[in-house]
């Protein structure tokens, strides 16, 4: 699947909910291929008591970013400049899609007004 993905120029960014170190230490060869094809690799649970929105794609402060190719390596020095977004699409048949890490009282902005 991976090289599927590559070979359309997508990139692969995954979650683990676990650290870099323990996925390492691992012996799971299926944790080992995730990241021969991971380009950024953010990893550590999400802690609600660290609840944090400052940086993209992360919601608790103690979820690291590891640079695992050259995708991302342009955003690196800067990553924690880099305000977090969120992307809603309208699709075709009405359907709103959302991606994105999003605090509650932003959703509830979002719908004010409606």
């Amino acid at each position: 699947m991976g090289n599927i993905l590559k070979n359309e120029g997508l990139s692969i960014v995954t979650f683990t909910g676990h650290v870099l170190e323990d996925i390492v230490k691992s012996s799971n060869v299926d944790w080992h291929e995730l990241l021969s094809i991971t380009d950024l690799l953010i990893d550590g649970p999400y802690m609600s008591d660290k609840f944090d929105l400052n940086r993209p794609w992360v919601g608790s402060s103690n979820q690291r970013y590891h640079f695992l190719t050259e995708r991302y390596q342009h955003i690196q020095s800067n990553i924690n400049e880099i305000p977090n977004k969120i992307e809603i699409r309208l699709q075709d048949d009405g359907e709103i899609v959302v991606n994105g890490i999003i605090g509650l009282e932003n959703i509830k902005d979002l719908f004010d007004g409606i």
